[in-house]
């Protein structure tokens, strides 16, 4: 049996990120952690589903929203984002933000599926 798609988490936050893959990993979650979109770039074409954080560059957002179209995404925003409309594939969270918040997130975009 084959294992499922990872969640590939792009956080720039160290600290931010260790915690949210702590809290995926627990809930059985197989997650790629990048610390950029460059880096993550080649790895997001096999994940079931995108964590961006919205503290990254405005242009990496918008070009992996663009190339992870059809994908499933949780963006974790510091403040309002107007580029980006939530909609069936796009969960935005604002900060501050817990790991059940995360993985509320994930379990709903799942269900869409």
């Amino acid at each position: 049996m084959s294992s499922p798609p990872p969640v590939v988490t792009i956080v720039k936050d160290e600290a931010l990120l260790r915690s949210l893959v702590f809290a995926m990993e627990a809930h059985g979650y197989q997650v790629e952690q990048f610390g950029s979109w460059i880096a993550a770039k080649e790895r997001s074409s096999v994940a079931e589903i995108l964590v961006l954080d919205g503290s990254l560059p405005a242009t990496d957002i918008e070009e992996c929203l663009v190339l992870a179209a059809g994908k499933r995404v949780v963006l974790l925003a510091d403040e309002d984002i107007d580029r980006v409309r939530p909609g069936r594939n796009i969960l935005v969270l604002h900060k501050p933000l817990s790991g059940s918040d995360v993985i509320a997130a994930l379990a709903a975009l799942r269900s869409n599926a």
